[in-house]
């Protein structure tokens, strides 16, 4: 999708791809400019447990204080990370991640906006991109068969894994782990019981 690939030309500021646009005279803001604004979603047919829940708002905070309209999955793994989600914490620190710089990548990538929009009012709202709909639908899914129904940690994890493309998806590998390996990892700690 293009916004992904603005996206992951926003991560690599020093890139080649950077400086021909510069050349050009097309900046980084110009670049986040354009990135793509997605639709409204609602969001009231998902039933997230309280880590999830939690985990979720952290992840709207951090597209706030960067002054973001939307949420994307960088979003939802640095919120999992910082609001202290034991199964991705377990995990990516199996795998040898650095958690601050993986937090510290994914935000820069995804980068920031302006505090205020034309009419000089703050952006309050934010609008899931189709990618971060995606995971959730799929969270979603994953969630029929547990008791309740309720999304769970474990149920977020996976469906941002199994999505292997993307930008998020790269930090991963290039930063932790192919997300394959961390998703087979994941499965076989549910299976063995050994996770939630």
């Amino acid at each position: 999708q293009a916004g992904d690939l603005l996206a992951g030309l926003l991560a690599c500021p020093d890139s080649e791809a950077v400086r021909l646009l510069g050349s050009f005279n097309v900046t980084r803001t110009d670049l986040h400019a354009r990135l793509p604004e997605p639709p409204e979603e609602e969001l009231s047919e998902f039933r997230w447990d309280e880590t999830v829940r939690e985990a979720l708002l952290t992840a709207e905070q951090a597209a706030h204080e960067a002054h973001l309209t939307f949420l994307g999955t960088p979003h939802l793994i640095v919120g999992l990370v910082r609001s202290g989600c034991l199964a991705t914490v377990a995990l990516l620190r199996q795998h040898g991640a650095n958690l601050v710089q993986l937090s510290q990548v994914l935000l820069e990538g995804v980068g920031c906006g302006t505090a205020v929009d034309g009419n000089g009012q703050s952006r309050k709202t934010l609008t899931l991109t189709p990618r971060c709909e995606a995971i959730f639908r799929r969270s979603n899914e994953l969630a029929r068969d547990a008791p309740g129904g309720v999304i769970r940690e474990v149920h977020l994890l996976r469906a941002i894994l199994e999505d292997q493309s993307g930008f998020s998806a790269e930090v991963l590998r290039r930063l932790v782990a192919d997300p394959a390996l961390l998703l087979a990892t994941l499965k076989a700690g549910l299976d063995d019981g050994s996770q939630p």
